[in-house]
């Protein structure tokens, strides 16, 4: 898997998408786009952190790493797919994005 793809982490979370629609909100107000802003920030932190996980999970290639950090947490990992999935179906909101930024984080914080 090359390592523009963040080590498996955009894949399994399918954040390529999240992330796409969370850039084409138009806010209007000053502090809506602030929180917008603020919202992809985070889900970019944890993007970057459940990354640092996946490296820090197992040895070898990066695949047997995804694999072994996967395997380590499958129930919080697949909780925290299905919520970040269910949350950004449909129309995208600055709310829906924050939440997901947040399970996300919370994910990578739980390692």
């Amino acid at each position: 898997m090359p390592p523009s793809r963040f080590f498996g982490v955009l894949d399994v979370f399918r954040l390529g998408r999240v992330i796409e629609a969370g850039s084409r909100i138009v806010l209007a107000d000053k502090f809506d786009r602030m929180a917008l802003d603020r919202a992809l920030a985070n889900l970019m932190r944890a993007q970057r952190d459940l990354t640092a996980d996946v490296i820090a999970a197992g040895t070898g290639a990066i695949p047997a790493r995804l694999e072994a950090w996967r395997a380590a947490r499958p129930d919080a990992i697949t909780r925290v797919i299905d919520a970040v999935q269910s949350l950004t179906e449909g129309d995208m909101t600055v709310s829906r994005l924050s939440v997901a930024a947040g399970l996300l984080a919370d994910l990578a914080k739980s390692a």
